[in-house]
């Protein structure tokens, strides 16, 4: 699923406790604030719904935050953010629901991330396909496109078949 952290904060944005997956939840004071965490939160409280951090990179991680407010009897009582790696989430969404005859690449903020990782997409760009995502407040760019293993073999059966037919005219 690609969460990394899920965290609580107070109606002004301040850290309550955190939690990552499998670990106890983590009550102590952040030395450190995390820039990216205010961006989504402040985003979250000014639009009033989800929000979205911009990716960034941390550890060899892209990363995004995504942040929203929780309110009870019309009062804001704080917000939940999830930390999350933004390739695996990537790939968790769409690993059993692509076929092998395509690559799908989701850009956001100039990061871009292909699934499946290895392969290749088709080196014409004519049959690739780009749609607008929204996400919170942020677009994401999806684009998809043959395999380029597809593109080689349709050739190839294509060349055959036009081998063929020249043989038996």
């Amino acid at each position: 699923s690609g969460l990394q952290m899920i965290v609580w904060l107070d109606p002004k944005g301040k850290r309550r406790w955190s939690v990552r997956p499998g670990l106890l939840p983590d009550t102590g004071k952040v030395e450190s604030p995390d820039p990216a965490l205010a961006t989504a939160v402040a985003e979250a409280g000014r639009i009033n719904t989800t929000a979205v951090s911009p990716v960034f990179d941390s550890a060899g991680k892209s990363l995004v935050y995504t942040a929203v407010p929780i309110h009870s009897h019309g009062r804001l009582r704080g917000y939940v953010a999830g930390l999350y790696d933004v390739a695996e989430l990537v790939r968790s969404l769409l690993a059993k629901q692509l076929s092998d005859q395509y690559t799908v690449t989701v850009t956001a903020n100039g990061h871009a991330f292909r699934v499946p990782a290895g392969r290749k997409a088709a080196a014409s760009a004519e049959f690739e396909r780009h749609a607008p995502v929204a996400l919170g407040n942020a677009v994401w760019s999806v684009a998809v496109a043959p395999a380029a293993a597809v593109t080689t073999l349709e050739r190839s059966v294509m060349s055959f078949g036009v081998l063929t037919s020249a043989l038996l005219y």
